[in-house]
Parts: C-alpha cells; sequence; structure tokens
C-alpha cells in the first residue's frame, strides 16, 4: 500500500503498519497531530522534503523489521524529520528505525518541549551534507509549569556519515538525561575542527554532569581528529563513564586545547570488546599496503573496491594468509575500501615513513610464475602496469561513476565547408566565409556516461550539405568567381560564380566519439539541472552521393514550396555523371560510394534528472575529394563530348545533359579541377533531445558486519 500525504484539520494521526508513507512536499503536523509508524513500514520523503512535527511522533519498529526513512529520489535526499514548538501532553517515541541518506535525519528545533523522548536503537548512514545527522537543540524549560522531560538517547549507530551529533544545553534543569551505547563507525570527516559529538553545556550548570558509553571505531579525519568536543566554560565539566575505541589514545577538544571550554573527564578509556567491532579489521596501512584481519573469513566475499581521494579505482592484489590478509596496491594512497554491497570502510591514513620491509615480506606467498620472469620481462611488464595505470588514472581520476545510458534525438543543419569552392562572401579572407547554403541535419545517438567526465556515444545522421544549389532549405547568397591556371601559372577567372558545378550532397553517417565533460555530468542532492560543456573526438564511416539540380524558373501561378518541390524532383546522380572521365579514361571508375571522417564538437548540455537539452556543433574531415564532385582530376576528363557521351545518368534529353554539364572557358586545353590537396570536410551544429534509460544508481544500505 502506498499513501501520498496531505494534512489538514487538527486531531488527525496519519498510521502506517506494513505500509509505505510517502511525502511528496513539506509536511506540517500541528499540535494534536500526529504521525505513526510500526515494524517494516516505509517513510519515503520527497526531494528536499522536511517533516515538521509540532505534536506527537510515535515510530515503533522491531529489531526484526526496523522502519525505513529513506528518499525516493535517491539522487535528490529529503531532508528528514524536526521537532520543534512546545506540546505539553506530546511524546515523541523513536524506535528500531534506519535513517539512510537523508540531509539532517533528525532534528530538535531550539526551544523544543516534550514530556517524553525516546530514541533507541537508531541507525544513521550515508548523510553526506556536513549537517548534525543528530541534533537536539536548547529545550524550552517554564520552571513555573513543574514539568520535566525525561531525554533518553540510547543505542545509536552512525556508519559512513560525513557528520555526527550536536546537543545543546545539556544539563538542563528539568531535563533527566540518560545518554548511553551510542557508536560511531566508519564516518568520515574533512572540515577542520569537526567532532563527531559536541556537547553545549548548560550556562548556568555548575555540578559535573555524567554521560554513559561511547564507542568509536575507524573513523576518519582529514584535520584534527577529536572524537568529543565540548562547549561551556571553563568551571563547567562533563563526565565520560566509559569510551571504547580502536586506538590506546583518543583526542577530544576540551579547555587542555582552549582553555575558554569546558573540562571532559573520561572515566574509563578502554579497546574495542569483541561485539563492538566490525568484522574487517585494519591492523595496519603503510604506504603501499594494507594488513587486515577478517573474521568468519571462509564466509565473506571477498571482492571489493579500493578507492582513493577522488574515489578513483586503485589496482590492488589480495594475498590471504592465515590469520590476516594483505591488500598490495599502486598508486593512491587508498582512502576507501569498498565492499560488494557498497559499505565503505574508512582506511586510516598510510604511515607513509614506513614500507613493507624485506622481513614482513617474506611471509608472503611466492609464486614460481614470478620466479620464471627475466629482468627484460619483468621490466616490460612494470612498464606496460605503468602505462596502463596512467590511462586509467586519467579517465578516472576526479570522477565518480555515473553508469548510465541516454538515447536521444538530433535536429539541425549541414553546411559545407567551402573547400574546393567557395562561397561568395568571406569573413576572413581566405579562411572564413558565410554560408551560401544550409540544409537539414538529423539524426539519432545513444550515450554511455562512464563517469562524470567521460562518455562514449554512438550517433547516425542523415545530413544534406550544399552549394549555390537553389532547392537547398536555406539559401543566402552564391558563389565566389571559379578560378583556374593558365599556362603560365596565372590565376585566371574561369566563370563569374560557380553555378555551374553546383551540388547537393546527402549523407548518412555511422560515428562512436569520445566525449570529455568539462564540468562534471551529474546534480548535485539538490540540484534541479546544470550547464555542462563537452568536447568530442569522433571517428565514423558514411555513405554519400553528390546529385545537380537543373535551374528552372518558377512559374506565374506556382507557389514557393511547390517551385521547390518540383525542382528537388529533377536531381541528377553526379557519381553516375563522370565529371572527370571516370566513365571513358582507361582504367577510371567512380569514386566510392563509402568514406570515412574524423570529427571534432563542442557540445553544452542542459542536464535535467531524467533527461538532458543538448546542443553540438562539429567540423567533420573526411577522406574523400568528391563530397563536392570536385576532385584533382582533369576537367571533363579533358573532353566534354566524350564526357557527355558516356554518362551513366540514365535517359536525358539535350536540356537535361547541357543543364548539368554547363561547359566553363578553361584556361587550358588540360585544367586540372582541386589543386589544394585537401579533402574536403563539412560542418554540422544540432540541438537534441535525450532521455535517460535508467535511473542513477541507489546508495548502499548498511551491512550486517
Amino acid at each position: 500500500m502506498l499513501l501520498a500525504i496531505g494534512l489538514t484539520g487538527a486531531g488527525s494521526t496519519v498510521h502506517a503498519a506494513s505500509d509505505t508513507l510517502r511525502f511528496e512536499k513539506n509536511t506540517f503536523f500541528k499540535e494534536g497531530q500526529s504521525l505513526e509508524a510500526y515494524a517494516g513500514s516505509v517513510i519515503e520523503l520527497g526531494p528536499g522534503v522536511l517533516l515538521l512535527i509540532e505534536g506527537s511522533l510515535c515510530l515503533e519498529g522491531s529489531a526484526e523489521k526496523p522502519i525505513r526513512i529513506i528518499n525516493s529520489d535517491p539522487e535528490n535526499p529529503g531532508v528528514g524529520i524536526q521537532i520543534q514548538a512546545q506540546s505539553a501532553d506530546a511524546a515523541v517515541k523513536i524506535r528500531n528505525v534506519e535513517f539512510e541518506d537523508l540531509t539532517q535525519a533528525l532534528r530538535f528545533d531550539p526551544f523544543w518541549y516534550r514530556k517524553e523522548v525516546i530514541l533507541e536503537q537508531l541507525h544513521f548512514q550515508g548523510s553526506t551534507s556536513g549537517e548534525p545527522v543528530l541534533y537536539l537543540g536548547d529545550p524550552y524549560i517554564d520552571r513555573r509549569w513543574g514539568r520535566s522531560i525525561d531525554l533518553k538517547v540510547k543505542d545509536l549507530l552512525f556508519v559512513n556519515n560525513r557528520s555526527g551529533m550536536v546537543v545543546e544545553a545539556y544539563g538542563s534543569p528539568l531535563v533527566n538525561y540518560d545518554f548511553d551505547q551510542i557508536h560511531f563507525r566508519d564516518n568520515y570527516f574533512e572540515g577542520p575542527e569537526q567532532a563527531l559529538v559536541h556537547f553545549d553545556l548548560y550556562p548556568d550548570e555548575r555540578n559535573p554532569q555524567d554521560i554513559g558509553t561511547f564507542i568509536f571505531d575507524r573513523n576518519r579525519f582529514e584535520d584534527d581528529d577529536y572524537l568529543i568536543s565540548v562547549g561551556g566554560n571553563f568551571e563547567q565539566e562533563l563526565k565520560i563513564k566509559s569510551l571504547a575505541a580502536e586506538t590506546k589514545e583518543v583526542s577530544i577538544l576540551d579547555h587542555r586545547v582552549d582553555h575558554r571550554l569546558a573540562q571532559l573527564e573520561v572515566i574509563e578509556l578502554r579497546p574495542l570488546e569483541t561485539k563492538e567491532a566490525t568484522d574487517f579489521k585494519i591492523l595496519k596501512h603503510v604506504q603501499d599496503s594494507i594488513q587486515m584481519q577478517i573474521a568468519n573469513v571462509g564466509q565473506k566475499n571477498l571482492m571489493f573496491t579500493l578507492l582513493d581521494e577522488a574515489e578513483n579505482s586503485l589496482d590492488y592484489e589480495l594475498i590471504r594468509q592465515k590469520d590476516h590478509s594483505w591488500v598490495i596496491y599502486t598508486e593512491g594512497p587508498a582512502k576507501f575500501l569498498e565492499l560488494a554491497d557498497g559499505y565503505r570502510i574508512i582506511l586510516p591514513k598510510p604511515e607513509v615513513s614506513e614500507v613493507l620491509d624485506s622481513t614482513q615480506k617474506e611471509d608472503l606467498p611466492v609464486y614460481a610464475e614470478e620466479e620464471a620472469l627475466d629482468t627484460a620481462a619483468a621490466e616490460e611488464n612494470t612498464a606496460l602496469a605503468n602505462l596502463g595505470n596512467r590511462v586509467h588514472n586519467f579517465f578516472t581520476k576526479g570522477t565518480t561513476p555515473v553508469n548510465r545510458w541516454e538515447v536521444g534525438l538530433w535536429g539541425g543543419g549541414g553546411m559545407y565547408g567551402a573547400g574546393d569552392i567557395k562561397p561568395k562572401f568571406e569573413l576572413v579572407e581566405d579562411l572564413a566565409y558565410t554560408p551560401s547554403t544550409i540544409d537539414w541535419s538529423f539524426g539519432a545517438y545513444a550515450q554511455y556516461n562512464f563517469n562524470t567526465r567521460f562518455a562514449a556515444k554512438a550517433s547516425f545522421y542523415h545530413t544534406t550539405i550544399s552549394m549555390h544549389d537553389l532547392s537547398s532549405v536555406g539559401f543566402f547568397s552564391g558563389t565566389a568567381p571559379l578560378m583556374g591556371y593558365n599556362d603560365e601559372y596565372q590565376e585566371v577567372q574561369m566563370s563569374k560564380n560557380a553555378f555551374p558545378i553546383s551540388f547537393i550532397t546527402q549523407i548518412r553517417s555511422l560515428e562512436f566519439e569520445g566525449i570529455w565533460h568539462l564540468r562534471q555530468y551529474q546534480l548535485k542532492p539538490n540540484q534541479g539541472s546544470k550547464l555542462i560543456p563537452s568536447l568530442g573526438l569522433s571517428i565514423g564511416a558514411f555513405h554519400f552521393t553528390p546529385y545537380r539540380t537543373i535551374y528552372s524558373e518558377r512559374k506565374p501561378d506556382e507557389n514557393y514550396l511547390s517551385y521547390l518541390a518540383r525542382i528537388r524532383d529533377n536531381r541528377y546522380n553526379l557519381r553516375n555523371l563522370g565529371s572527370e572521365g571516370q566513365n571513358f579514361l582507361p582504367g577510371a571508375k567512380p569514386y566510392s560510394q563509402i568514406a570515412v571522417s574524423t570529427g571534432l564538437s563542442f557540445s553544452t548540455t542542459w542536464l535535467f534528472r531524467n533527461f538532458s537539452l543538448k546542443g553540438e556543433v562539429k567540423a567533420v574531415y573526411t577522406s574523400t575529394d568528391y563530397l563536392d564532385d570536385f576532385g584533382p582530376g582533369l576537367w571533363y576528363g579533358g573532353d566534354i563530348e566524350a564526357m557527355r557521351a558516356n554518362q551513366q545518368v540514365g535517359e536525358l534529353s539535350n536540356r537535361e545533359l547541357y543543364g548539368i554539364t554547363k561547359e566553363v572557358k578553361l584556361p587550358r586545353e588540360n585544367t586540372f579541377r582541386s589543386t589544394d590537396g585537401l579533402n574536403d570536410w563539412y560542418f554540422q551544429a544540432h540541438l537534441g533531445l535525450s532521455y535517460f534509460l535508467d535511473k542513477p544508481r541507489e546508495k548502499p544500505k548498511v551491512p550486517s558486519l
């Protein structure tokens, strides 16, 4: 059963037994209203959704069937639950609940009041916003009421988060505190002076405040590694009954670091008990090696991914021994060890001053195959491995895996590159020109995004290009004078324009393109869309055929569209014409219908969650000089009448034959056509729409270690 929630009126209760409650927008539970859910229920929060509770909250899961609070869109998280305002008869009871990947899972807004608050057997995982996962603001106590608050916080587990817990005004009068068994494991902190737990003491309280057991297992800090910090003044004191950690020394932030702060005393500092530690114990992390101990190793899936700071995958070798295992890796240093189910083990910083010495390496197994390698072969293998690592790092460093398909359609225009035949107007002398004509270009593509920087795309295009063709979609200008060289190699004009050799060419191409995104090809959790520029390099193959139309005057009663349709019906295949004598010169044959190409593109993507809008401009250089039917051969093969007599276009009237073979005045008997030595090229410009075939990969659940 799926419920979409919207509340009105007072005294309402939203109740879920074994259902899924979905909140698509911020929902306000006023005083007198309540939210209830029980074992096995799932509460889904839409993007940016916050549940504001001024009444009661009862989330009662069980150890076998906990309540899960998750995101409906894994890539666009909800905020969480906020308890606020004062409600004398209301209570908050949250037991056996898992909070997954939320911005701020549970917040008690300052100046809240409930007669009873129970937070017990809670799991908080995957919060990456930096906001406190659990925030207990300053409670509101009016001593004239004569009412107190029973606040129980017990058996909490924080894993794979980028923040921890903040408690304000601890020690407030008329608040009965019970904090115990709070466990932090595999959390990762980047900011300076950021502790996993922070207690801010009630300012007027001078009696020492007691608190129960805290457990810290394999948390990592990029700056100061403070497990607990305390705020207040130097006359105040907070006592922790028991603190368990994987190391013998722990860092706390109190008056010993800053004399203005309160004092913090740990009565018992002890190592982790077996039941408190994970099955994966990191014994040592040196420059290129990780030593770890795995409980019940025979029952474990030892397929894992080793990641560096930029979350690039590192190559490694796993060597298993009786009581521990070694992970030997290259590059790095390694920062995370991600298990097969997606759970991340936070690795301690490597001891860079220490490397695995020969004595330690004697215990590692030696393989006969390695002994058989001679020095030259070993050096060659090392060089190849290093080259492979460099290539791998180039494509993965600083990236996040995406692994998503998108398919889309293009529409736009194609334009001849002005190689052998020049448009009439120059923008930059002998370099850039205003187009003579623009024709339709359209196609379809499938793009696979490997990560946030690199993608591969397969495209099919149907593109038309032309020059001085009156039937083109966009006819802007004629062409420059047609030039040739006389016997003295002086350039002379052969025709006032290139209309006699006008053409229109249809190209059907299949291309494969590598794409480099200049910005991360991924949206942030609360980001609706973004613009992403990209560069592409492609190779392809295409089929092409040049045509020519005969000039025909528009009839008095004929509209323009009818005129275009009529002349387009009279196109003549120039390959079959044999403009350079391919049909009669000994050994000559028509140029190929197939050619290959390479392309360079610039594109911009407007990226949304499930689709994208794209624009691209592309330059395509080909392996043929006959896109325009204008190659390096002789004009008419040296004999225009022989060319006309041997044409293979079909049965033509004199008007048709002479219309497509207009004679130009040649400066000498044997005049070559294309003399620049370059093949042909063309340009494309498209707008497109694509749709993602699969949803973004969901973040992993907390494993049972």
